[in-house]
């Protein structure tokens, strides 16, 4: 499977504010295997994207928001850290290092 990355300028023009540039870095598999849905990832940012290895930097960053969202969702609720007053690094990495080992890893 051949994966095809790209990425362009684009100027949206929102009814409520001024126009801005941003940056749109694609990605979509060429020729997909039959059994799975086709890659396709599409997003914006205010970083540039030139030379093109930048835009599969993008992309890649995007991906790694989810594991992001999910390890702060499970802390938040699960583990309930925002009740233990981790106000200091010495409270806070003992506590990183046991949710992480319990939730099998965390890894980018």
């Amino acid at each position: 499977m051949g994966l095809t990355v790209r990425a362009e300028q684009v100027t949206p023009h929102p009814q409520s504010s001024e126009p801005v540039t941003v940056t749109a870095p694609l990605a979509w598999a060429e020729f997909p295997p039959v059994e799975v849905e086709p890659l396709d990832g599409r997003r914006l940012t205010h970083c540039p994207a030139t030379p093109l290895s930048q835009a599969a930097e993008l992309l890649k960053w995007s991906g790694n928001r989810w594991s992001i969202e999910v390890f702060s969702g499970i802390s938040k609720t699960g583990c309930r850290v925002e009740t233990l007053r981790l106000g200091t690094v010495e409270r806070l990495e003992p506590a990183l290092a046991l949710y992480r080992a319990s939730l099998g890893g965390f890894s980018t």
